[in-house]
Parts: C-alpha cells; structure tokens; sequence
C-alpha cells in the first residue's frame, strides 16, 4: 500500500513537471514567434513571406499591386511607376501563385488596376520556397503539394525550422542594399555580367526551346476571375533577352492567347515588351533585366500605361 501511495505520489510529480516544461515551451515558442515575425518578416518588405502575409491580412485602398514572378520583382519599379505601386512578385512562383494573389486582391473594396507580369512560358504552376506560404498555412496550403505539407507548419515558431536563414537573407539584403537594390515590394540585381560570361549564358539558352502553355485549370481559373470584376487588369510582358524569344518554339500561340483576351474581356489590356531590343548590358541574365535595365523599362511601361489608364 505504501509502495502505490509511493508511485502515485511520483507520478503526480512527473506530470507537473511535464506539464510545465510544456508550458515554458509554449511560452518561449509564441514570444519567439511574435517577435521573429514582427522583427524579421514583417519588416522586410521584399520577402516572399511578408507579401503573401500582406496581400491577405492588409487593405491599400489607393494600393496598385503589381503580380508575378520573379520578373516581376526584378523589372517592376514601384517609384519611378507611381507612389501607389507595390512589387508583389515572388522568386520561383508563376501562374498559380498569382492567380491567389489575385483572388484577394478581387475580394477588397478597391477600383485600382491590376497589373499582372504576364511571362511567355504561360499558365504554369510553381511555388517557389514553402518557407513563403507557411506563416498563413491555413490560407496558403492550397499552392503546396502534399510532400510539401507538414503538421508543424501549424506551431508557432516551429513552423520556421530550416527557414530561418531564408529569412534572414532577405531582411539583410533590404536593410543593407548591399548587392541589390529595393524599392516598394521590388528588389533589383546591381550586379553588371561581363560580356563574356553573359555570352555563355546566350548560348545556353539558343540550346533550350521554350514552349507557352494556354488551355487549362490555370488559365480557367484566370478567365473565372476576370468575368467577376470590372477593375482594369493589365497584362505586362517585361522585356526578354532576344535569345529568349527566339527559342519559343510556339510564340505565335502566346501572342494569339494574349489578343484574344484582349477582344474577349473589356477589362484586360496586354502590353507586350517581348519585341523590344534591349542592350545585353541591361540584363542580369537573359529572362532578368538588371537594375539599370529596369529603370529604363519602368519609366517605358509608365508611359505606356498612361495611355492604357
């Protein structure tokens, strides 16, 4: 009898003593977890992360979001398009991450236009780093695949393990404008290639066919959105390198693609830079302009846009 008074009593013990590692646990991850967000993601405005935490949580009404990929972050200029612009692009995502930027977008109360970066390669699906879509798991796990979902993306602060450095990354590259520069959302290579070492990259892409891709859920899912609003949604081609464009091996389809909306849907207007010839010096490679080749296209697309607008 003394013996199970004896083990009832450590028992108890044990329990206390777990439950309040538990808590100190809980506690240091919530505190940590608010205070990474609002140090780290929150304040860098360039990050993956922080875009998609801004496009669903915040409301500007006089805000004009510009979509996209990494195109759109590296060619889009925010300042130089106007003060209401913001750059929403993202490394490594394409039609279907902003096709859900959209989505949020259509659902505030705004009459801003839209301006998606349209990229030659058509309505295909990437994501990009998990660690961007993770702090709004809830909204977000939709663009994921089943591999890349984890129960731990639900724990607070636990759900950055092996994200941290990502983080990072970009907070220091925003604050410090060391080797990029920043500007609303955008981030933009100094970095100028020398000529030969951007030669090779020109006979790479010669040997690599590029194909657009129109018809299907994607593109249905874009249809479906447009028919829903009356916002004015501009589809913007940036500008690639020659060797690009030269290696679709289907460019009159996207061109086809892109005039049929335009005559199909009151709303959408396409401005296509795939034509223009811009110098080799103003390429960071040969699907991204550089910093100074971004200047010159922003101010080119701002003049454009007065006309559309």
């Amino acid at each position: 009898m003394e013996n199970q008074n004896s083990f009832t009593f450590s028992f108890k013990r044990f329990t206390l003593f777990l439950v309040a590692i538990l808590s100190i646990v809980s506690i240091i991850c919530i505190c940590g977890n608010q205070l990474f967000e609002n140090k780290i993601i929150f304040a860098c405005e360039i990050g993956g992360a922080s875009k998609v935490n801004r496009i669903i949580k915040s409301t500007f009404v006089d805000e004009i979001p510009v979509f996209g990929s990494s195109r759109a972050q590296g060619c889009y200029v925010p300042s130089i398009l106007g003060k209401n612009y913001f750059n929403y692009g993202i490394d490594g995502a394409q039609s279907n991450v902003w096709l859900f930027f959209l989505k949020h977008e259509l659902l505030k109360n705004k009459n801003t236009p839209i301006i998606i970066n349209f990229d030659l390669c058509g309505f295909i699906k990437s994501t990009g780093d998990v660690g961007n879509y993770i702090l709004n798991y809830s909204e977000t796990r939709q663009l994921l695949s089943p591999d890349e979902q984890s129960f731990h993306y639900h724990l607070p602060f636990i759900r950055y393990y092996g994200k941290f450095e990502s983080y990072v990354k970009y907070f220091l590259n925003e604050k410090t404008n060391f080797k990029r520069h920043t500007d609303n959302g955008g981030s933009f290579e100094k970095y100028a290639m020398p000529q030969e070492q951007f030669n090779q990259l020109v006979e790479q892409r010669k040997n690599t066919q590029g194909k657009f891709m129109g018809a299907g859920h994607l593109s249905d899912a874009f249809f479906a959105l447009v028919s829903q609003t009356d916002r004015k949604i501009i589809l913007v081609v940036a500008p690639y390198h020659r060797s690009y464009v030269e290696s679709m091996s289907n460019l009159s389809e996207a061109r086809l693609f892109m005039n049929t909306m335009v005559e199909k849907y009151e709303n959408i207007d396409v401005i296509d830079f795939s034509t223009e010839n811009y110098d080799d010096s103003l390429f960071f490679d040969t699907v991204h302009l550089n910093y100074k080749g971004a200047q010159i296209f922003s101010s080119e697309l701002k003049e454009r846009l007065s006309r559309v607008l």
